[in-house]
């Protein structure tokens, strides 16, 4: 997590909004006077910040006394179950019915939770057992990253156990993050529900973002930023934020080698250059994820149709139509898969309107000067 969080003002008032609902006052009984919030998906390419964004809300929560699980995988029930059950949430409860499936105990027995080791993987009742149990004792917030890569079974039992305790007023929240492969993982699991969730969709930061996200930091710790250095720095980062903590992290390293207490435009030069390998590594990676689906010589026709376009925006059936007329043989739903596709991978992105264009601006760019294929083949 970074020193200095600039932007997702927004997006962080509706994840606040969350917590508050879930600490909110209770009735006698333990649930709350209203149903909290429902699903929160956070739903981005890579390197934008959502695993950012999650460390902030745990941060936030914590500090309002709310119970964290966190999860970054699912291959089964485990790790979420194994998380509610500890000396506080009332583990006792648990040994009986769990007794002949327990292998090990393990863990410290003072305030840091027991660890129970289970012979098999926990079921569905043992994870709303061990949610309720928690639930009475103080609000829970699951914070769940990567989900796109889950277990589907195992995703689909947290949505429906999460979804009836939050309609029984508990004070439950859940925040889903992942890349845009996470919307077809979710409608995967056939929870008709996750479709009223709260969605967030993250991407580029804007120019103002940008240059507070480079500058603050670095004033923050008594550097002086040039305005040209700072500008060059902005433009360097396209306003990608993976790209953002590249370069502010290449500036600092230039800065403490230099014994420099300014920021100028000959090191931001310096530092571009370091900068380059890196990103070059990056675009190879996300290229190549294209390549293994066999959707390279599409990519530049996509770029030639969105860059066509009107603002680098072009409607999803004009693009549709676009590849349908220039690749002999090609079926509807073919079309349609290449276009899903390079959105979850992040090559396009779904603005304003539902137009598409670029995910990463300069990926575009490296494509076309990089990636030469064929194209004329597939026409």
């Amino acid at each position: 997590m970074p020193a200095y969080v600039a932007g997702r003002k927004a997006e962080q008032q509706i994840i606040d909004q969350a917590i508050a609902a879930i600490t909110s006052k209770r009735t006698k009984e333990g649930t709350l006077a209203n149903s909290p919030m429902t699903h929160i998906s956070i739903i981005g390419p890579r390197g934008v910040g959502k695993t950012t964004l999650l460390a902030v809300t745990r941060k936030k929560a914590v500090a309002r006394g709310v119970f964290i699980v966190r999860s970054a995988e699912m291959h089964n029930l485990r790790s979420v179950t194994h998380q509610l059950v500890d000396l506080q949430g009332g583990w006792q409860r648990f040994v009986p019915r769990w007794l002949r499936r327990i292998s090990g105990i393990g863990g410290q027995i003072g305030g840091a939770g027991l660890n129970l080791v289970l012979k098999d993987d926990p079921r569905q009742d043992d994870l709303e057992l061990a949610l309720r149990g928690r639930l009475r004792a103080q609000p829970v917030l699951l914070l769940m990253d990567e989900v796109m890569h889950y277990d589907l079974q195992s995703l689909t039992s947290v949505l429906q156990i999460s979804q009836m305790l939050i309609e029984e007023k508990w004070p439950l929240a859940v925040i889903l993050a992942g890349t845009p492969d996470l919307v077809y993982h979710l409608n995967a699991t056939n929870a008709s529900f996750i479709d009223r969730r709260k969605n967030i969709r993250i991407n580029l930061f804007n120019d103002d973002e940008s240059a507070d996200a480079l500058c603050t930091p670095l004033t923050n710790c008594g550097i002086k930023v040039e305005a040209d250095a700072l500008e060059m720095m902005v433009a360097l980062s396209d306003n990608y934020p993976f790209f953002i903590q590249m370069i502010g992290q290449k500036v600092w390293n230039l800065l403490e080698k230099n014994q420099q207490a300014a920021v100028d435009v000959a090191l931001v030069k310096a530092a571009s250059k370091e900068m380059y390998d890196d990103r070059e590594s990056f675009y190879d990676n996300r290229y190549a994820e294209i390549q293994k689906l066999k959707l390279s010589p599409y990519a530049h026709q996509i770029i030639e149709a969105v860059e066509a376009a009107k603002d680098k925006r072009v409607a999803r059936e004009n693009l549709e139509a676009e590849l349908l007329g220039r690749n002999e043989g090609l079926s509807e739903e073919q079309v349609d898969f290449i276009v899903d596709k390079m959105q979850q991978k992040g090559f396009l992105w779904v603005y304003e309107k539902g137009l598409l264009g670029p995910g990463i601006p300069s990926f575009f760019t490296y494509v076309k000067e990089n990636r030469k294929v064929d194209v004329a083949a597939v026409r």
